[in-house]
């Protein structure tokens, strides 16, 4: 009871915080206010569960659950199992049933139906260029104002420790961050060391069973998590780091700090049954969640060829790599003990003063709290120099093109590229381009005229991507995008057309944050070495001095794109082996894992 009204305080304390806050509010109190009739019920509702434990006893709350979860007048559940082979039943059904229908209309019918869809083509095409953007221009482009809510982080080192805090109008909450760099992991054994960090907190520890370190956590903290990620570095490349993040209320900030301890320090290596159990479901998720959403196989992929970071992840997840981390379930158990073994002699191999950043986001009170915590456990640590490999030399190049067949009916395909690749910047104007094309080119040919799903052209930090989702061909796709160029040099559109994608995009850039959300945006920027809030800005300004003829002249950025990036098709095993020769390279992995 305690965990759990803990979380909704937690919760109820975040939605305040939220980047666009405002939006999110009012979506609760109108499906409050829906359900009930009642405008002030989600008033009413976070105050009951802001004091649940004082307006409710365990015998109070018990008596609730037997009545409707437990009586079997006031609930009930339903179960859908697959049935194998029934996708295929369906899918032949419903072309018999095609068939017939066509077999039984006339020949005026089918002329009727004919004209119909001629009509419709005819009507898409002529309305396409006519898109919601036309509409959203209440706002003169040119009045917006250039102004944004910035929010500042100290970036300090103290007793050898760096730390970034960010001290806001928020005293409620605590946000602290553990960044803890792990390049002195050797690339060769990072796999090992990445799945011994996604165990952890799911293992027993000296002093917990994996149960009572869930109910420990979930006591004194909300949204714990420890995963393994990166930093960009200035030169270009990156540095492994794994974070150790939670939210939690100010009295609770030593007890997290205490859980952090028990979970690098005393994490069991020995709980095979608990870590061969995580590593299934892992699996298992990905499985899943790429034959759910197989655009993800294509983006992480894209992302690669923008920064070496992108790169690392996107390596992980195709060829060897990939089969590596799918192949974990079969292991041994003396082969899964070894390689908790060594994951955590990594890990506290790492633990040096130089390789820690502690971060914290609350109020002034609240941070002096937090860093202080921060400073006693990195006085534990290590005072020597750590060891630091460089991973951009071990890593292999991303080939020019890539196809991954799945068991799929419908495709994904796009070309990304870095800015450093091209040779340009990122811009206010190269935002306002990839709208534009998106929305006048990307679009209208690939959904209208191919039947594709959708089209997108987006603008990064590092580079751009465009791409195309739930694609039913493949050749016409790239035939498409390398025609782009031409296509958008023969656009005709005015001044007030590009005012409407400069109103969009500031709506975009100038979306409210609250004070965590901001002070949480410009800690990470310490970490990766940008300035967000600054950037914003300049990308408004730039975005304002857009005009048709910088649109024509930006065309030319698709030819750099097609030149110096990278080619992905997430696709059907029979298009790739019909367009074999688009791609340098195939990689199977997907079609051998797509039913673990």
């Amino acid at each position: 009871m305690k965990s759990a009204a803990k979380a909704y305080k937690l919760q109820l304390i975040k939605m305040r915080e939220f980047s666009g806050k405002g939006v999110a509010i009012a979506s609760v109190i109108a499906a409050r206010w829906g359900s009930t009739g009642d405008i002030t019920a989600y008033a009413d509702y976070a105050r009951c569960t802001s004091q649940v434990l004082e307006l409710a006893d365990a015998e109070t709350l018990r008596s609730i659950a037997e009545k409707y979860l437990a009586n079997p007048e006031n609930s009930g559940y339903g179960v859908y199992v697959s049935v194998p082979g029934e996708l295929e039943k369906k899918n032949a059904d419903k072309e018999a049933r095609l068939v017939q229908m066509k077999a039984d209309m006339s020949d005026e019918d089918k002329a009727a139906l004919i004209v119909r869809t001629q009509d419709f083509a005819q009507w898409t095409e002529a309305n396409a260029a006519n898109s919601m953007i036309d509409a959203v221009k209440v706002i003169d482009a040119q009045n917006l104002p250039e102004e944004i809510v910035s929010y500042k982080a100290e970036d300090s080192v103290q007793d050898g420790v760096r730390v970034i805090r960010a001290d806001v109008s928020s005293d409620e909450l605590v946000h602290v961050q553990l960044v803890l760099k792990a390049d002195h992991v050797p690339y060769e054994q990072y796999g090992t060391f990445d799945t011994y960090i996604g165990l952890l907190n799911h293992l027993n520890t000296d002093n917990y069973t994996t149960d009572a370190l869930t109910a420990a956590l979930l006591d004194v903290s909300g949204g714990f998590s420890v995963n393994s990620d990166y930093m960009d570095i200035s030169d270009g490349g990156f540095t492994p780091t794994v974070c150790i993040s939670w939210d939690c209320l100010p009295e609770n900030i030593d007890a997290c700090f205490e859980l952090v301890r028990e979970i690098i320090r005393n994490t069991d290596t020995a709980d095979l049954e608990h870590a061969r159990r995580r590593i299934a479901e892992s699996n298992q998720m990905i499985s899943i969640y790429m034959n759910m959403d197989p655009s993800e196989i294509l983006k992480t992929a894209l992302m690669g060829y923008v920064n070496p970071a992108q790169r690392f992840s996107a390596l992980d997840s195709m060829g060897d790599c990939f089969e590596w981390y799918m192949n974990r379930t079969n292991w041994s158990d003396e082969e899964l003990a070894a390689a908790l073994k060594t994951g955590k002699e990594m890990l506290l191999d790492g633990m040096h003063k130089e390789n820690l950043i502690v971060c914290s986001v609350s109020s002034k009170e609240n941070n002096d709290l937090a860093v202080a915590a921060g400073l006693k456990l990195a006085s534990e640590l290590s005072d020597e120099p750590s060891v630091h490999y460089d991973y951009t030399k071990d890593m292999a190049e991303l080939p020019e093109s890539i196809a991954f067949p799945m068991d799929i009916d419908v495709g994904y395909n796009g070309v990304a590229a870095s800015y450093q690749d091209m040779g340009i910047e990122k811009s206010g104007k190269l935002s306002v381009f990839c709208s534009l094309v998106q929305d006048k080119v990307l679009f209208p040919e690939l959904r209208f005229k191919n039947s594709c799903y959708g089209a997108y052209m987006k603008m990064g930090e590092t580079g751009i991507m465009m791409y195309s989702y739930r694609d039913p061909k493949l050749a016409e796709t790239y035939e498409l995008f390398n025609n782009l160029p031409d296509m958008v040099r023969g656009l005709e559109f005015t001044q007030e057309d590009i005012n409407g994608y400069i109103v969009s995009l500031f709506s975009d850039l100038s979306m409210p944050m609250g004070p965590l959300t901001g002070g949480e945006q410009t800690v990470m920027d310490k970490l990766y070495g940008i300035d967000s809030f600054a950037d914003t800005l300049k990308l408004m300004h730039e975005a304002k001095q857009t005009t048709p003829e910088d649109i024509k002249e930006m065309a030319s950025l698709i030819d750099l794109m097609l030149e110096k990036g990278g080619r992905v098709s997430v696709n059907s095993q029979k298009l790739v082996t019909e367009n074999s020769n688009i791609f340098d390279v195939t990689d199977d992995s997907y079609m051998s894992n797509s039913s673990m």
